[in-house]
C-alpha cells in the first residue's frame, strides 16, 4: 500500500490523533468523575456507589486506570507519527485497544 493513500497518511494522522485524544480524554474524566468526593451527606448502601461515594476505594483503581489509558494512548502515538503507521492494520488496533482499555479502566472504577 503506498503510504500517500494509507489509513495514518498526511492530514489523516492529526484526524485519528484527535479520536484518541478525545477517547482518552473521555475517559480520564469519567474516572476521575467517579472518584471525587462530593463533600457531606450519607451515602446510600447500594452497588455500585454513586459517583463520590468510596472514593477510598476508588482512588487506587483510577490511578491504574489513567496509567493504563496513558500507556494506550502514548504507544499509539509513537506508532501514529513513526514509520508504522504505514501498516495501517496497526493503527487500527491500537486505537480499538485504546478503547477497550478505556471501557475497561472507567468499569473498574465503577465496580472497585
Amino acid at each position: 500500500m503506498d503510504a500517500s493513500r494509507g489509513l495514518a497518511s498526511g492530514h489523516r494522522r492529526w484526524i485519528w490523533a484527535a479520536a484518541a485524544t478525545f477517547v482518552a480524554v473521555a475517559a480520564w474524566a469519567a474516572m476521575w468523575h467517579l472518584t471525587v468526593d462530593r463533600g457531606g451527606g450519607v451515602c446510600p448502601a447500594i452497588l455500585p456507589a454513586p459517583p463520590g461515594c468510596a472514593s477510598a476505594a476508588r482512588t487506587p483503581v483510577a490511578i491504574t486506570g489513567t496509567v493504563v489509558v496513558a500507556g494506550l494512548y502514548a504507544a499509539g502515538l509513537v506508532v501514529l507519527f513513526t514509520r508504522l503507521s504505514r501498516r495501517s492494520w496497526l493503527v487500527v488496533t491500537w486505537l480499538v485497544a485504546l478503547l477497550v482499555g478505556a471501557l475497561w479502566a472507567y468499569q473498574a472504577v465503577r465496580y472497585p
